[in-house]
């Protein structure tokens, strides 16, 4: 079985000179970097079908959103959902995008349970859906942006990421507890954006791409210190 998963990887990558060097137990460093850089591909998009579960199973067992930043939900959908639109347009490998296509369900679950639970006006509700419907999701999957707007996505993300993020940790600050947030989804965050750090270097040339994952990293890594630092608190209020 681990074979034919390495066979497949390599024909995935080379079908030809990838797949003679693993028959002959000869893989150069190129050709490992590239199977090591697909395998963890393909691992963080299955782990994605899970990512968001835990914190989407903790609001609706506390039947609440206290702690969370409505803010951070809303640029979170934005943020996955870009990033599955701008790999889908540069037809980048399904290994290097496809958690971005699934995590951007779960963020939209998240999003529906705050709404539900946080007391988020109907008006409220009514408006963001049909911008984020008319406004963001047509346009980024209809093909009805212009060529010039994908080229900057990467540096989008970083600004969507730090408002995500910043609002996050701010809150955490201010409240001196890291409240509902799942630190079982934070760290596959983390540990998420350490490994396509390692995909970008190995797979593609996106020097934008590759900042925006770095300063992903360093901003899940303060929230991961911020549940260490509130630990006992936040075991106190939960």
């Amino acid at each position: 079985m681990l074979v034919l998963m390495l066979l497949g990887l390599a024909q995935a990558l080379n079908p030809e000179e990838c797949i003679v060097k693993l028959l002959n137990y000869e893989i150069d460093k190129q050709c490992f970097s590239l199977l090591l850089s697909k395998a963890l591909g393909y691992s963080i998009v299955g782990a994605s079908l899970m990512l968001k579960f835990p914190q989407i199973i903790k609001i609706y067992k506390n039947s609440s959103v206290a702690g969370i930043s409505l803010t951070s939900f809303y640029f979170e959908a934005l943020g996955f959902s870009i990033m599955a639109a701008y790999g889908l347009h540069r037809q980048q490998p399904f290994s290097t995008y496809g958690e971005y296509a699934i995590v951007s369900v779960q963020c939209l679950i998240q999003v529906i349970l705050y709404w539900t639970l946080g007391g988020v006006s109907r008006k409220h509700i009514i408006t963001a859906a049909n911008g984020f419907m008319f406004l963001w999701f047509i346009p980024l999957f209809g093909n009805m942006l212009p060529e010039y707007f994908w080229n900057y996505v990467p540096i989008y993300c970083i600004g969507m990421n730090s408002i995500v993020k910043i609002s996050q940790i701010l809150t955490n600050h201010n409240n001196g507890s890291t409240g509902n947030l799942s630190f079982i989804t934070n760290f596959m965050n983390f540990m998420g954006t350490i490994v396509r750090i390692f995909t970008t270097l190995a797979e593609l040339s996106d020097s934008l791409l590759l900042l925006n994952y770095a300063w992903g990293a360093l901003l899940n890594l303060i929230i991961i210190f911020q549940f260490v630092i509130y630990w006992n608190t936040k075991s106190k209020t939960n």
